[in-house]
């Protein structure tokens, strides 16, 4: 009788530290838990995440929040990670910095993005890989990689290839840009689009119908 109670306990605990409530089925911080644990590895499900500090595995919460998560993560409302690795899905707002994949419904408020991130309103201080946006994408520093944005793509930096129906504005680009209209300070590529500015580009040069490129290394005005 003593060996089967102590087995239960062992596969069954629950833990009250604080707000770090959970109940999990499993051996120590691994296996199946339910509530907030600030440590685990396997499934987890929760209401609010607060004081996560690393989770190995499969996350589902209304808000995930944590300092570092590997794995797959299910936001419903939103997620909020310092570091992410892997897959995450957040139904309204994502912000952190992601490796992987991030799928937003919204608004994806990131610090920097490193593979493939898809949300309403794509924003970020550095964006490196595939960034889909269904209305902007919007580089604080720099975007290097592929940018759709179906009204507007804007960065500060732009490395490697750009389309908006409205507009791409850069204040330096190299690489391709293809839009309504395409406007950079500092061009080094092509721009492709009913009107084309590049300001760097010899005064006769700088507006241009359809096509626009500057393949100099150090153009100058």
């Amino acid at each position: 009788m003593k060996t089967a109670l102590t087995i239960l306990l062992l596969f069954f605990s629950t833990i009250l530290l604080g707000q770090n409530k959970y109940w999990s089925f499993g051996l120590k911080k691994n296996g199946i838990c339910f509530g907030n644990s600030s440590y685990f590895n396997g499934l987890r499900f929760n209401f609010i995440d607060e004081n996560v500090i690393k989770y190995n595995g499969i996350n589902l919460s209304l808000a995930t929040n944590s300092q570092l998560t590997n794995g797959v993560s299910f936001g419903l409302l939103s997620s909020t990670h310092e570091l992410f690795n892997g897959f995450n899905i957040s139904g309204i707002f994502s912000s952190g910095n992601y490796n992987g994949i991030l799928v937003t419904g919204l608004w994806s408020m990131t610090s920097k993005i490193n593979g493939i991130s898809i949300s309403g309103i794509n924003t970020g201080d550095t964006l490196n890989g595939l960034i889909l946006g269904y209305w902007t994408v919007y580089g604080d520093k720099e975007i290097n990689g592929v940018a759709l944005g179906t009204f507007y793509v804007h960065s500060k930096k732009m490395n490697g290839l750009s389309f908006a129906l409205l507009k791409n504005e850069f204040s330096i680009q190299k690489g391709l840009s293809i839009s309504f209209f395409n406007d950079s300070k500092e061009l080094h590529g092509v721009q492709l689009g009913l009107l084309n500015h590049a300001e760097n580009n010899r005064r006769m040069f700088r507006w241009s119908p359809f096509i626009n490129f500057n393949l100099r290394k150090n153009a100058t005005k």
